[in-house]
């Protein structure tokens, strides 16, 4: 009986160990294609929200910890600041910022979006990412639902 227990946890670290380097090997494989994949669809919310701006760089002034200090001393407290990056124009002017922003408070998941600032303090249009699990939120974006009353209020300054 104690030889048979021994053969099958034998058998069964066999297994794991073989299946476990066939994982790591699929996941060296795709590991980058998923990240170009995730660039690209943040690159094209980047578009949604500055339709003019050529290329968009991170800002190095952004400090991640300062921001997370400001969020946590407002009624955003469980809101993230992720990113903040610069629209330039194909002369490499800045158009204005892209702010990506993560929601905690999703009752389904995390709530990603990015912000478009321009310069003048308009705002241009806060497209969801497409990672955004939440199923409502993903339809109304889908239909259009709540962006005319956004586009309607864009002309006036945030500030």
């Amino acid at each position: 009986m104690n030889k048979k227990i021994v053969h099958d946890a034998l058998i069964l670290t066999a297994f794991t160990l073989v299946l476990g380097f066939l994982l790591g090997v699929v996941y060296d494989i795709t590991k980058e294609p998923i990240a170009a994949a995730q660039k690209a669809a943040l690159d094209e919310a980047y578009k949604v929200v500055f339709a003019d701006a050529q290329t968009f760089e991170e800002d190095e002034t952004f400090d991640a910890a300062a921001a997370a200090e400001l969020i946590g001393a407002s009624e955003f407290s469980k809101d993230e600041i992720t990113a903040v990056n610069k629209a330039l124009d194909g002369s490499g002017n800045v158009l204005g910022y892209v702010i990506n922003v993560t929601s905690h408070e999703g009752s389904q998941a995390d709530i990603s979006f990015s912000v478009g600032i321009q310069n003048d303090g308009t705002l241009t249009d806060i497209p969801l990412h497409p990672s955004v699990k939440h199923r409502v939120l993903a339809y109304w974006y889908r239909k259009n639902l709540f962006i005319p009353s956004l586009r309607e209020r864009q002309k006036r300054p945030i500030r």
